[in-house]
């Protein structure tokens, strides 16, 4: 339902003292914006970034209000509610809580505590900066070996964004090891911004083939570490093109502490890679109906059609419930 309703509010920023701290509050301007009932669920690519009593809307129990102000989504936007990576639409699952605020358009917590959220790219976060550099991102698939094979590299971090040919590169080489052959150099031209995964990460496929590597490698060692699951597979504009099919973004998660034998949701247990080598691995994992664990790892336990995991490119059951051994 849109509210045909408009409750002037201006931008405002009061200082708030105590003994121990001061804390700014912020009064982001409502006027002119849409309004949605709480009980509805928002329109994709829109954001709750205020409250509002609505005689249009159900009831609420006091304090509380029955209504969101709406806003578009963009990148440093204050919002009333975290993201909801299981349920929320893209694009705003490309999005992080880079930081918390407190607002006086949202509702207030008991314990006081910041009550907005500021959403941002995860490129655009400040908590990430430029440190390090890799080789060329289009050289990933062209590791050759002394022993002339051929090998994707692998890195254990998830690049967050990269820029290339960066002055600050000069000099940098990146190696890679294939068991007790001799390393593999390249110039290391390209500065990048990664960090480990912890929670919901959203990833840009693009710049992070050799994680891919890695993590089906991960997945597939009965004695390795916890999982990395996909939580979710998107399109978004903050990420270059290149991806699986239409879609460049996904959202990778750790496996819970407690995960072995725990029934787990995930749109792949293998991730997708460019060759057509990897493909038909890819294919096959993605359509295995075999109650034995694969590779000793985990057990397929369903198969079904998910849209959190994208339109599958077959049109296909694409996504599955794991028991990991």
């Amino acid at each position: 339902m849109s509210l045909g309703l408009s409750i002037k509010f201006f931008a405002a920023s009061v200082t708030i003292c105590s003994c121990w701290a001061a804390t700014t509050v912020f009064a982001q301007p409502t006027e002119g914006l849409d309004a949605r009932c709480k009980a509805e669920v928002l329109p994709p690519g829109y954001v709750a970034v205020g409250e509002l009593e609505s005689p249009e809307c159900p009831t609420s129990t006091p304090p509380a209000k029955n209504a969101w102000y709406i806003d578009k989504l963009r990148d440093g936007i204050v919002s009333c509610k975290r993201i909801d990576y299981e349920n929320d639409y893209a694009p705003l699952v490309g999005y992080i809580v880079c930081d918390t605020e407190a607002s006086e358009n949202c509702p207030s917590r008991f314990d006081g505590s910041d009550n907005a959220f500021k959403l941002t790219l995860t490129k655009s976060c400040d908590r990430f900066s430029f440190e390090g550099c890799i080789a060329p991102l289009a050289w990933d698939e062209k590791l050759k070996f002394s022993d002339g094979e051929r090998h994707f590299p692998t890195r254990q971090l998830v690049v967050i964004d990269a820029i290339e040919n960066s002055p600050s590169c000069v000099g940098h080489q990146e190696c890679f090891r294939h068991g007790s052959l001799n390393p593999v150099c390249q110039p290391a031209s390209t500065s990048i911004k990664r960090s480990q995964i912890r929670g919901n990460v959203p990833v840009c496929i693009a710049h992070n083939w050799p994680l891919i590597h890695h993590l089906n490698a991960l997945n597939s060692e009965p004695n390795n570490e916890r999982p990395i699951l996909v939580k979710r597979i998107f399109k978004t504009s903050g990420c270059p093109e290149g991806g699986f099919g239409d879609y460049n973004a996904m959202i990778l998660e750790r496996a819970p502490s407690e995960w072995k034998g725990v029934k787990l949701f995930t749109c792949s247990p293998a991730l997708r890679r460019r060759s057509f080598v990897d493909d038909i691995a890819w294919i096959w994992l993605f359509n295995n109906k075999a109650s034995e664990p694969i590779g000793g790892r985990f057990e397929v336990l369903e198969e079904f059609q998910d849209e959190r995991c994208g339109d599958d490119w077959e049109k296909t059951k694409n996504a599955f419930t794991l028991r990991f051994q």
